[in-house]
């Protein structure tokens, strides 16, 4: 069985636990993330391997600091056609 890649939120300087999702594309960093209906702006990305030792079960997970999102609300960008 192949380990799966993950990302896990916390509040910044409170270590505070907020979610968890399977994934491997974390947010960019100073990017804005949505999580239970509250902004967050990512201010720091670390990075682990998960079951070193465990060849089949190792797995990447990012660790992202958010902050409360305090600025206006950035205007989307449009696509090029």
């Amino acid at each position: 069985m192949r380990g799966v890649d993950s990302i896990e939120f916390y509040l910044d300087g409170a270590d505070k636990y907020i979610a968890r999702v399977e994934s491997s594309m974390p947010p960019p960093s100073g990017g804005l993330v949505n999580i239970r209906g509250k902004t967050y702006e990512v201010k720091r990305k670390t990075w682990a391997v998960d079951h070193a030792n465990e060849f089949q079960q190792t797995a990447m997970r990012c660790n992202v600091d958010v902050v409360p999102y305090r600025g206006k609300a950035r205007p989307a960008k449009s696509e090029p056609v």
